[in-house]
């Protein structure tokens, strides 16, 4: 004989508890000067704090929670930021949570565009491995000696059957 019974419980566990604390950009990537903004979670009613820009510490400005722990605004990422990654931080004064996200920087290139064109050190978190230069230089050099052993190999053949 099978016996069954409804199960009754509990709601799910995501309805018993608050979403915990985060941090959203509205872009995780950048150039110096530019203003990006955020939202924040789970933070103490009416919490205040710094916003911070890391690589080297650069305090961007002030914040303010809400009734609910929520935070939004904008920053704007340093001037003289290098390119490469760098983080942007919620401090509470109490420092707990502290709230981080990623953002990488790019240069401008030659032109004054996005992109690569500053050269060595633009990518500092990179190794520099040369040059296209080199290659090209390089590629030369073996052409030349392919044609140089390939003009040697005729003449001696019309040597030999002369």
């Amino acid at each position: 004989m099978l016996v069954t019974a409804p199960l009754v419980g509990a709601g799910t566990a995501h309805a018993q508890y608050p979403p915990g604390p985060g941090l959203t950009l509205t872009d995780t990537t950048g150039l110096p000067g530019q203003t990006i903004s955020y939202n924040a979670t789970g933070l103490e009613s009416f919490e205040e704090g710094n916003e911070l820009f890391f690589s080297r510490v650069k305090v961007l400005g002030t914040f303010r929670a809400d009734a609910e722990g929520n935070v939004s605004g904008t920053f704007t990422i340093p001037r003289r930021a290098k390119p490469g990654l760098h983080v942007f931080e919620l401090v509470p004064e109490d420092r707990d949570p502290i709230l981080a996200a990623n953002i990488t920087v790019i240069g401008r290139g030659k032109d004054g565009y996005p992109g690569p064109g500053y050269g060595k050190g633009e990518y500092p978190h990179l190794a520099d491995t040369g040059s296209d230069t080199k290659l090209l230089i390089t590629g030369a050099a073996a052409a030349g000696l392919i044609v140089a052993g390939a003009g040697t190999l005729v003449v001696m053949r019309r040597r030999t059957r002369s």
